[in-house]
């Protein structure tokens, strides 16, 4: 048991107070084994939610930057429609001048 050996058990047979201190040990020994399994199997389970959680994030990330890049797209691409709305305004605002002028001098 001290070299980390939890498979073995003490199967001489003894009696009195040998026999109780050797069932004492091989119960120990069964519990410890136990508990270590049990604390194993909760590290792997710990262990696999983890992972599980960091693909998510990265995931999530991916899906976030695409987002952005898609609403970085839809900026620019209003004030282009921005840009060239002013810009035709300007020319029909010029075009319909003399048209205005020529109103008010009726």
């Amino acid at each position: 048991m001290a070299s980390g050996e939890l498979n073995l058990l003490i199967e001489k047979q003894y009696t009195g107070t040998f026999g109780e201190v050797k069932d004492d040990i091989n119960k120990t020994i069964e519990n410890l084994s136990s508990v270590l399994s049990n604390m194993k199997t909760a590290a792997d389970g710990i262990h696999e939610t983890s992972n599980e959680i960091s693909q998510g994030n990265s995931s999530l990330s991916s899906c976030t930057e695409q987002q952005s890049a898609n609403l970085e797209e839809t900026a620019a691409s209003m004030e282009q429609s921005r840009c060239a709305s002013s810009l035709l305004s300007s020319r029909l605002e010029k075009k319909a001048l003399p048209y205005k002028q020529a109103r008010v001098l009726k």
